[in-house]
């Protein structure tokens, strides 16, 4: 096998984490040495001391990618589920893991993603009371040629993780799901 950072980047809401996690599940399964990588997470540790300005972003997108390099150099495959809302982060963290680099794009719509925020941060975000949010007073620079594109809002996850772990397969060489007896 191959060893691989998977960056499934999105618009807030988009499913990100939550499939971020069950990814994670399906490949430890395939006894991979993986490590997951949460956008949320890895603001509260590494990068708590930035703020939310696009140098900033650029530079906990750049953190989280050493972190995930020094991993890889270890054997261990990552999959960071973040917004990673510039192109030029996400090409600077392509240049930084370089083979290996995989970028999974949710696309979905901003609408979906609101209607899926249990947290209030759109609503929040639109009160003025967040800002350089995403998607609201922030930009997302959709990727133009990901890897591989899901639309969550169109696929469940079971499906996302087939179409993901298809792709691993044909370019990873990831072992085949073991039997469970």
């Amino acid at each position: 096998m191959r060893n691989f950072y998977l960056l499934i980047t999105g618009l807030p809401c988009s499913g990100k984490t939550t499939l971020g996690k069950r990814l994670y599940e399906a490949l430890v399964q395939r006894d991979i040495s993986l490590e997951l990588l949460d956008g949320d997470k890895v603001r509260e540790s590494i990068s708590k001391d930035l703020d939310f300005s696009r140098p900033a972003r650029i530079e906990n997108s750049v953190r989280v990618v050493n972190r995930a390099r020094d991993l890889m150099d270890k054997g261990t495959a990552c999959i960071l589920s973040m917004v990673a809302p510039y192109s030029e982060a996400r090409l600077r963290a392509r240049k930084i893991i370089g083979e290996g680099f995989v970028e999974i794009y949710f696309d979905v719509l901003l609408e979906t993603c609101e209607k899926r925020d249990v947290k209030g941060m759109y609503k929040r975000a639109r009160n003025g009371e967040i800002k350089n949010f995403t998607g609201i007073d922030d930009i997302y620079e959709e990727p133009l040629n990901p890897d591989i594109r899901i639309r969550t809002d169109i696929l469940g996850i079971d499906e996302s993780i087939v179409k993901i772990e298809r792709f691993l397969l044909e370019n990873f060489f990831i072992a085949e799901a073991k039997l469970k007896i």
